[in-house]
């Protein structure tokens, strides 16, 4: 992985190392190059609180080449805790023994873009608290390869889901749950799920809004959504 600052770059071999090396902050990329890394990466604030005009950016190839983050029977791949205004973008994360990515306490104003997650052992993606609010998950691929349970499981307030593809989940493409409210999720495509394409669970999983999404019901995916004591 290499960081760029204003006044150098500087590499180190894993991500991990990096950020125990290094300060990153506002305005800096940390760029990750092509391979297969086995590592578990947590980013709180010290290295993931960027501003409006100048985020913080994580960014795996964008030229057609792959950066893997591979779990090996570890926990979580990512860990994003209380966090503002981060990029995290083009990276290949598999086979954490819970969860891809995991965003938990007040993450906000964040972007997840381009990001493929797989075959995890509970969940892609998994978005703890209704405090993390105003992040955007773009453009996300998340497969569920029967041992990822869902693609997204959502507890969050007031985010954007757009453009993403769920499928192949031991139970669903998306979870949306607990105070998760005024969430909206467009133009996803949610195929191939064991039961739920959307499951909304809850009575105060209200606001949501659903635009322009598609399901298909291939290899017996029961709902297309399903709501539970919430709203859509």
């Amino acid at each position: 992985a290499t960081f760029s600052s204003n006044i150098s770059l500087r590499t180190k071999r894993t991500l991990t190392n990096l950020l125990s090396t290094y300060n990153i902050g506002p305005g800096d990329t940390v760029y990750i190059d092509t391979g297969t890394y086995t590592e578990r990466v947590r980013i709180l604030t010290a290295d993931g609180d960027g501003t409006v005009a100048s985020p913080i950016t994580y960014t795996g190839p964008t030229n057609g080449a792959v950066a893997v983050f591979e779990g090996a029977g570890l926990n979580t791949g990512f860990h994003l805790s209380n966090v503002q205004n981060l990029r995290v973008r083009s990276l290949t994360i598999r086979g954490y023994a819970t969860n891809g990515l995991r965003m938990s306490w007040f993450c906000t104003n964040n972007i997840l873009r381009g990001l493929t997650v797989v075959s995890n052992g509970l969940y892609g993606i998994y978005v703890d608290i209704n405090a993390c609010t105003r992040n955007r998950f773009v453009s996300n691929t998340f497969e569920g390869r029967a041992t990822q349970d869902y693609g997204l499981l959502f507890y969050g307030a007031k985010n954007v889901i757009t453009n993403c593809a769920s499928r192949g989940h031991v139970a669903g493409g998306i979870y949306v749950g607990g105070q998760a409210v005024s969430n909206r999720f467009t133009v996803c495509t949610l195929t191939s799920n064991a039961f739920y394409g959307i499951r909304i669970v809850g009575a105060a999983a209200d606001y949501n809004r659903f635009h322009a999404n598609s399901f298909d019901g291939k290899n017996r995916q029961d709902y297309g959504v399903q709501v539970e004591d919430g709203d859509g």
